[in-house]
């Protein structure tokens, strides 16, 4: 038995000052992964078939991510803010194959190309792609009040060209109540924070590559002493398949004495998912 596997991870980026307080950052990165995996059972193998059998899995996955944003930083007196921008693309592609080769002259050969008959060989791949644009916005006055708010749009290949996009919003606020003179006279918090916040956030994972796509399966039968391949429908299509969504509200307060040395957090939240990406089998009828 040999197992290989490879992996090479590269990232780079460039970052552009354009002008007082606004830059440009391009992001690369890069991740492929190769694996083989091999086994030999010879004859003597109890598992092994009686003339000797080997199996020979190799698989390939490349993951890219560019990424494009635009950040812009200001400072007003007490009032500070940031703003970000983006876009951004991801590409996954996999490949896969599978041989197994039975009946050798002899346990010497280690290469499937000596085996007296081929007993089962498959080739898989697949490819989906990601594309996001998103704005994030956070804004504070002197050093108390906190507001950030943030939205993008996620198209994946995954879903039918009627529902490929989703939007997800989400919104923060926050009291820095500690650094109020009021809060400071009494001399019993550090730290003291209430805050609110809702977002929405979505899944594409768990459905496979071609969820929402009419796919065809092969199957071999005979036909006149001959072995035939024929051709049938695998999965049926579903053009309603969209976006994942999970919305949740959440409600908390921060909680700091002697220094920080003792912290206390209370939350809150309610949290619903709607339209839930599961995979559920159709009747063969």
């Amino acid at each position: 038995s040999k197992n290989e596997w490879y992996r090479v991870l590269a990232n780079a980026y460039l970052t552009i000052k354009l002008l007082e307080g606004l830059e440009y950052k391009l992001s690369l990165s890069g991740d492929i992964r190769y694996s083989n995996d091999y086994l030999k059972l010879t004859k003597d193998h109890p598992y092994g078939s009686p003339k000797g059998e080997i199996t020979d899995y190799r698989s390939m996955m490349q993951n890219y991510l560019i990424d494009n944003t635009l950040t812009y930083t200001k400072q007003i007196k007490d009032f500070n803010f940031t703003a970000l921008g983006g876009y951004s693309m991801q590409e996954i592609n996999t490949d896969a194959s599978s041989i197994v080769g039975k009946d050798f002259p002899s346990s010497q050969f280690d290469y499937i190309n000596a085996a007296g008959r081929i007993n089962s060989a498959s080739t898989t791949g697949g490819k989906n792609r990601l594309i996001s644009t998103f704005f994030r916005l956070n804004m504070g006055y002197a050093d108390r009040y906190l507001f950030t708010f943030s939205i993008r749009a996620d198209g994946s290949s995954r879903f039918g060209s009627d529902n490929r996009w989703g939007y997800f919003p989400s919104a923060a606020l926050a009291w820095r109540a500690s650094e109020e003179s009021f809060i400071k006279d009494l001399n019993i918090f550090s730290n003291l924070k209430p805050r609110v916040s809702f977002g929405i956030t979505g899944n594409q994972d768990g459905i496979g590559t071609y969820p929402a796509y009419a796919l065809l399966g092969s199957n071999g039968y005979v036909a006149g002493g001959d072995k035939v391949t024929g051709y049938y429908p695998s999965q049926v299509a579903n053009t309603n398949l969209k976006w994942e969504t999970t919305a949740q509200f959440d409600a908390g307060i921060d909680f700091g004495f002697f220094n920080n040395r003792l912290t206390v957090v209370i939350d809150g939240y309610y949290k619903k998912t709607r339209d839930l990406l599961l995979k559920v089998k159709v009747p063969g009828s």
